[in-house]
């Protein structure tokens, strides 16, 4: 009986990418490849002639593939924000295997922002197919969240300042195969105060009898804003209040300053979403107010 053996090489004819030396009229070798041209090589192993048949099937993964070299954040595919892109990993050529893809996403306001990676359940050679998940911060190597559970999904939560992130998906198990991957922003409810606002001598305007907004608790470039200072001119001698209510999301604490910005004259820091603070002003007078995330993530 005529044996033959397979072997299938890489581009340029090494390594070996698999062989089959079964003993039997057949063979078949199989890998996760990019593009290329590949080399098979079939051997005579026991007989002395006789013909053969060879046969390649070809299977793509199910979505469409990302812009290759994105492998780092530098080299970074741009990512929809409110939309979603696709991808593939797991892929091999030229000795190397495509295991990380880097996307950009840029952010123009505060908000929440989801980030959701779906992968195929399993690869052509029904293996579990699992995708990890990490969002890096504006320089590209400091990460801000990660997600690793096992399965086809991983998603990753942050709170952002405007700026250009980074998301990294990597295969951690199973050979090759696609993804989708969905980022999705929600602005908080109220409006931003002008941000620089961390001190009194950059303080924020109160005006007296008005309602103002602001955030507090967004990220980017390795800082959280956590406290807004505002200031606001005493219109007479009367007693002036000021109250602060926020989003369920965080908790909020409230102290007022003199005119010096430095001399505390009062604190509340009940728990909850409303803190009030009055203060006996003298009329003309500039005095501060500071607003310090205590708890929760942003709002």
């Amino acid at each position: 009986a005529l044996d033959v053996d397979l072997t299938l090489y890489d581009v340029g004819g090494s390594p070996s990418l698999d062989f089959d030396g079964r003993k039997a009229s057949f063979s078949q070798v199989a890998y996760f490849l990019r593009p290329g041209i590949y080399l098979v090589k079939v051997n005579r192993w026991q007989g002395r002639a006789g013909s053969y048949e060879i046969k390649s099937d070809f299977f793509p993964p199910p979505l469409v593939n990302d812009t290759e070299g994105n492998d780092s954040y530098q080299t970074a595919s741009t990512a929809v924000v409110n939309g979603s892109v696709t991808g593939h990993l797991g892929y091999y050529t030229a000795s190397s295997t495509d295991t990380e893809d880097y996307w950009k996403f840029s952010i123009t306001s505060n908000g929440k922002v989801l980030v959701q990676v779906t992968s195929d359940s399993v690869d052509q050679s029904g293996a579990t197919y699992d995708l990890d998940l990490t969002l890096y911060d504006v320089n590209g190597t400091s990460s801000m969240d990660f997600d690793g559970r096992y399965g086809k999904y991983s998603e990753s939560t942050v709170y952002l300042r405007p700026g250009t992130f980074f998301a990294k998906v990597n295969r951690w198990q199973g050979y090759g195969g696609s993804y989708t991957l969905n980022i999705t922003h929600t602005p908080p409810s109220r409006a931003n105060d002008v941000e620089g606002n961390d001190s009194y001598s950059s303080a924020s305007l109160l005006t007296f009898g008005l309602t103002s907004s602001g955030h507090i608790g967004y990220s980017a470039n390795g800082t959280t804003d956590r406290d807004d200072y505002w200031s606001i001119v005493a219109p007479s001698s009367d007693s002036l209040y000021v109250h602060v209510s926020s989003d369920m999301t965080i908790d909020v604490d409230l102290t007022s300053f003199a005119p010096d910005g430095v001399t505390s004259l009062g604190f509340d820091g009940q728990y909850g979403t409303y803190s009030r603070l009055g203060i006996k002003p003298t009329a003309g007078s500039t005095y501060y107010f500071k607003v310090n995330r205590w708890s929760g993530t942003a709002g």
